[in-house]
């Protein structure tokens, strides 16, 4: 007798140290290790299949929500609030808590369950927030879906909480919320955070001069080369065109490639919040002034050996 009851105690001690295994211990975030897997941000060669898999789930929310498989939605953004009690001092936490939440409102919303779907929104407002969500702040689609259909004391709830930990948003919030106060229905949208500031006029003003900036390094290029450039038409088309060929690339190589290793989702420290804005200045003007330098370098050295034939011819 003394046996068994030796091996149940036995049995149940092994269970809630594999259950402690599993749930990383419950140590204080400030005792992991940074070669652990628990800790805030592991290392890659630290990142184990479960913790890649907690990564991806999103990805794997989104592709199934545009796919309308709401069901699918469900059973992925459970999975991701399951893992995230296991990682909560990953710096994904925050972005699992407020996107699975998000994400199971939006598939109430759907089924035609608008109270569900404002609970899902006043859950995924308890997020403790993250870098990312503390720069750019939260996608607001069901948020703004709700106020709509008149749930304007949850969506209050909301924007108080997340209020809390996007503290960039240029007191948009407080806006939207005075906004719904006297009745209205603000389109609630993060970006607007951006453009209502003088902050976001300054990134407008950047947006479109590197939208234009081939043609206007060209045009510099060509009135300090203008004596030296016979084909100035040419010159101009052959540089503006492959200015926006490499820009766009750029764009694309480094949308495919950098973010979608989720590198833009470890804005830890200062270096690693201005590495997308490097990648942006690099895409939009200094490749394209590279390029437009060595075309106009081309066109000067063929003017100089025709020059040069022509001294010959005489």
């Amino acid at each position: 007798m003394r046996i068994l009851i030796n091996l149940f105690i036995l049995s149940l001690f092994l269970q809630s140290f594999s259950s402690s295994l599993a749930q990383g211990i419950n140590l204080p975030c400030d005792k992991y290790t940074k070669e652990s897997e628990f800790s805030w941000k592991p290392e890659k060669q630290y990142i184990t299949a479960r913790l890649n898999h907690f990564y991806g789930l999103k990805d794997q929310i989104i592709s199934e929500y545009e796919s309308h498989n709401f069901s699918k939605v469900k059973k992925l953004a459970k999975e991701y609030l399951e893992l995230a009690n296991i990682y909560q001092c990953n710096w994904n936490y925050g972005n699992a808590i407020h996107d699975a939440n998000r994400f199971l409102g939006l598939g109430s919303l759907k089924e035609g369950d608008i109270n569900k779907a404002a609970d899902y929104l006043i859950k995924a407002g308890k997020s403790p927030g993250s870098p990312t969500l503390n720069s750019f702040g939260p996608e607001l689609d069901l948020a703004n879906e709700l106020l709509k259909l008149g749930k304007a004391n949850e969506v209050k709830i909301y924007l108080y909480e997340i209020k809390s930990f996007w503290k960039m948003n240029n007191k948009i919030i407080d806006k939207w919320l005075l906004d719904i106060e006297n009745g209205k229905k603000p389109d609630l949208d993060r970006f607007s955070a951006v453009t209502s500031s003088s902050s976001g006029n300054f990134f407008n003003i950047f947006f479109l001069l590197s939208e234009i900036w081939p043609v206007l390094f060209t045009l510099l290029i060509l009135y300090f080369s203008r004596l030296k450039i016979n084909k100035k038409l040419q010159f101009s088309i052959v540089s503006i065109t492959f200015g926006y060929i490499v820009m766009y690339c750029s764009y694309w190589i480094t949308s495919t490639s950098f973010f979608n290793i989720n590198t833009i989702k470890f804005f830890n420290n200062f270096k690693d919040f201005f590495i997308p804005i490097f990648l942006q200045l690099f895409s939009a003007f200094i490749l394209p002034s590279v390029i437009i330098l060595v075309i106009n370098f081309l066109y000067l050295r063929k003017k100089k050996k025709l020059d040069v034939m022509l001294l010959d011819k005489e």
